[in-house]
């Protein structure tokens, strides 16, 4: 069987509540006081790489595993770890799953 190695899962928008969140994020910061940094937009769940590879597979009705490579560069150092926001991210009202389904 094929695998899917997991490198980066970077998902769209895709549900209305994310399309009307991310307007109102860009225009919060477009009027508003110079953020002299970046401002970090994540979703209200947390979850590893993996996770994410299975359950955006699963929603899509692909079968094939999802392979965690520890030596696939960056995402490799951080083995077991996951990419979370930093203090001060904005977070969309949206869950990962809902957003699968939507």
């Amino acid at each position: 069987m094929e695998a899917y190695v997991l490198a980066m899962a970077v998902p769209s928008p895709g549900t209305a509540s994310t399309k009307e969140w991310i307007p109102d994020v860009l225009a919060d910061v477009a009027t508003g006081t110079p953020l002299g940094g970046v401002l970090e937009i994540a979703g209200p769940d947390t979850f590893t790489l993996d996770e994410i590879g299975r359950m955006t597979l699963a929603a899509r009705g692909d079968r094939r595993p999802v392979v965690v490579d520890d030596r696939a560069g960056l995402f490799g150092a951080v083995h077991g770890d996951v990419l979370t926001p930093g203090p001060g991210a904005r977070l969309a009202p949206t869950r990962y799953q809902d957003w699968l389904n939507g």
